[in-house]
C-alpha cells in the first residue's frame, strides 16, 4: 500500500465473479475508494448501497458515508443517505 486507495478491484488482484454473492449481484470497487454494491434483483431491484471513505482528524484517519437507494422506511434504519440514480 502506498497511501492511495487503489482505482479499481483488479489493483487488488480481484476480478468482478469473486465480488459476488447470493444478495450482491455486483461489487466495484471506484477511483477514491468507493465501494459500490449493486444488490441481487431478490432484494430490491436496482438497489445500490455506495460507501465513500473520506478523510477526518486533518486527514490522518477516514470515515466513510453511506448512500443507499433503499426506499425510505429503510433508509430511515439506517445511517445512509439517499443515493441519486444514476
Amino acid at each position: 500500500m502506498n497511501g492511495a486507495w487503489p482505482d479499481g478491484a483488479g489493483e487488488l488482484g480481484l476480478e468482478p465473479p469473486q465480488l459476488t454473492s447470493s444478495l450482491i449481484a455486483r461489487l466495484e470497487l471506484e477511483p477514491g475508494g468507493v465501494i459500490m454494491a449493486r444488490l441481487a434483483p431478490q432484494l430490491e431491484s436496482g438497489a445500490a448501497l455506495e460507501l465513500a471513505p473520506y478523510a477526518v482528524m486533518a486527514a490522518t484517519s477516514f470515515e466513510w458515508r453511506c448512500r443507499a437507494t433503499f426506499p425510505p422506511d429503510v433508509l430511515r434504519t439506517l445511517p445512509c443517505e439517499p443515493l441519486p440514480a444514476p
